[in-house]
């Protein structure tokens, strides 16, 4: 089979757009833009298409079709892990993401908020949500403040008044941040411990 024949393929029987941009996105079919992400320790280079980018960010459609875009250059995102950003691009693409642990999350999310993607904010706090417990409620805790999620605030704040003993004892409190261990003194209702 020729290689016209099967970019036509894929065209013809991938019924989705979703599932087409996917494929453009896998196959790097097209792509006009380039990113370094990740620091000198862990950096990638990721490619994508500007259009589907900017139709899904103004952070994007600025960065590509703004007054002072410089198309021609890489795109050097050194904040962000290059696992975290191709979620969000495939995320972009597919209108699907595949969260698996708080820490994937927390890293998915800081790029979600970054490039103004209000529903994939969601649906990583809604994982964080469903993931709760004594165990990560001090790094959910430091989430929902870095996010400004004010009812997970609240959620945390329960769990660290009910399951008192359960945080203190967890080994990642002794990790904690100094806002987060205050706050924790600052409690009216603790249970024992």
């Amino acid at each position: 089979m020729a290689q016209s024949d099967i970019n036509i393929d894929w065209q013809t029987k991938l019924r989705y757009i979703s599932q087409r941009a996917g494929h453009v996105l896998e196959s790097g079919q097209w792509t006009d833009c380039t990113f370094i992400v990740g620091n000198e320790n862990n950096q990638k280079i990721l490619r994508g298409h500007r259009l589907l980018l900017a139709m899904s960010s103004p952070v994007f459609e600025a960065m590509f079709y703004g007054g002072m875009a410089e198309i021609d250059k890489p795109v050097e995102i050194l904040d962000v892990q290059p696992e975290a950003f191709k979620a969000l691009l495939q995320y972009i693409y597919s209108d699907e993401i595949s969260l698996k642990s708080f820490d994937q999350v927390c890293e998915i999310c800081y790029a979600a908020k970054k490039y103004m993607i209000p529903s994939l904010v969601e649906q990583c706090t809604q994982f964080i949500w469903q993931d709760l417990h004594p165990g990560n409620v001090c790094r959910a805790y430091e989430f929902a403040r870095l996010f400004e999620e004010c009812s997970l605030l609240e959620k945390c704040i329960q769990i660290i008044q009910n399951a008192t003993d359960q945080v203190l004892k967890d080994p990642s409190f002794e990790e904690i941040d100094a806002t987060i261990l205050r706050t924790i003194l600052q409690q009216d209702r603790l249970s024992d411990f």
